[in-house]
């Protein structure tokens, strides 16, 4: 968030708008005091992995589109797995679960081996306009995986996902629908990578959703984002944050319950201490 005296101006991308749909005490925590826990959870390095191969490769295959020249797709493969075994040096998975996931993308890369699709833009940034008055300027902000065109579905925004298994996604979707909305197409496809270890077949590994966002769906969510941001924004103003107690409970418990539950600052200070750290600002362009 940055402020003039002129107006106050907003940015706000699709993690920090469900954070505020949830819980206002929650965005405050993690996205204006920035706090991170201790630990990076394993579903991120992993899906961090998978990122980087699909990056490189969709890259060199969008240079080759552009250009014409035609590559060795076996050794872009190659290339792009490599890529991914050095950066997960740094991580804290087990070589061998490494190993495994690099496998699975192997697979990934033969199982649409026939993809025809023409590639627009790979990891694009983007800022829009979302709503603006005399007092507030808010921007919508996120950065895609994929941007293309194809025959069935025009153009298209494909978000790469890594799961634990298999399961379906609905349109109704902060990220989807920011995503169709910022570019004007009324398509996004979920590019699902199943990790788990023993698939019935390849296809319950390797999923591709199609989800049609539709126009008046989109105006719904422009209209219900820019009423939470701006309700969101009266307790930035206020200094006091509101608590959703439903959330609590959401994916298995919020991080920061133990840390809600506290009265006394001393107290939530020295949680908050233990068991995160302060880290950088959040931006979507970086994911961190």
């Amino acid at each position: 968030m940055a402020e003039s005296q002129e107006k106050l101006r907003v940015a706000i991308d699709s993690q920090v708008l469900t954070s505020i749909q949830n819980c206002h005490e929650l965005t405050n925590l993690t996205f204006l005091q920035n706090w991170r826990p201790n630990q990076t959870p394993e579903p991120f390095e992993k899906g961090d992995l998978g990122h980087t191969i699909l990056e490189n490769y969709y890259r060199i295959k969008q240079l080759s589109d552009e250009t014409g020249i035609r590559f060795d797709s076996l050794q872009v493969i190659r290339d792009s797995i490599q890529l991914a075994r050095v950066k997960s040096i740094e991580m804290d998975l087990p070589d061998s679960e490494v190993a495994r996931l690099l496998k699975i993308y192997e697979g990934y890369f033969e199982h649409y081996l026939n993809d025809s699709f023409k590639i627009l833009a790979v990891e694009k940034a983007f800022t829009k306009p979302l709503y603006e008055d005399d007092s507030v300027a808010i921007y919508y902000e996120g950065i895609i995986d994929l941007l293309y065109e194809s025959k069935i579905t025009a153009l298209t925004v494909m978000d790469h996902k890594t799961k634990g298994k298999q399961y379906s996604h609905v349109e109704r979707d902060n990220q989807f629908i920011g995503y169709a909305w910022a570019f004007d197409t009324n398509w996004v496809i979920v590019n699902g990578i199943g990790l788990q270890k023993e698939p019935k077949t390849q296809a319950d590994r390797y999923k591709r959703q199609v989800l049609s966002i539709s126009d008046a769906l989109k105006r719904q969510w422009k209209d219900s984002a820019v009423r939470s941001i701006k309700q969101f924004l009266s307790d930035v103003k206020d200094e006091k944050f509101h608590m959703n107690i439903a959330h609590c409970k959401a994916w298995g418990g919020c991080l920061f319950r133990e840390t809600c539950n506290a009265e006394e600052p001393d107290v939530k200070r020295e949680i908050l201490m233990r068991m995160f750290y302060q880290g950088q600002q959040w931006s979507p362009y970086t994911r961190g």
